[in-house]
């Protein structure tokens, strides 16, 4: 199992012919903060970092890709469902059973 996590390692470091950009370059240049970059990788909207020397990179293609995909507005969707406006406690008790 340990090698093969070790092989994968060096395969993907053998694809890092592109430019990298640092996450806090990046985070700068979107004006957002360390958490929102990580909530954008967990909803898979960004790639997961590259992380050398303890420090997190990003390949500049896969930061151009982002960058249009937000562009087009592909992000700005409502993630949560509404809640209800109804005073109604039958329509509340309805959605709460959901």
């Amino acid at each position: 199992m340990q090698n093969e996590v070790i092989e994968k390692s060096v395969a993907e470091a053998g694809n890092l012919a592109e430019p990298l950009q640092s996450s806090r370059s990046f985070r700068r240049e979107m004006n957002v903060t360390a958490s929102t970059v990580w909530r954008w990788e967990q909803r898979g909207w960004l790639p997961l970092a590259i992380n050398i020397g303890g420090r997190k990179y990003y390949r500049q293609d896969q930061l151009t890709e982002f960058r249009r995909r937000a562009a087009a507005g592909e992000f700005s969707a409502n993630i949560h469902p509404p809640r209800p406006t109804t005073n109604n406690p039958m329509d509340l008790r309805r959605h709460n059973d959901c």
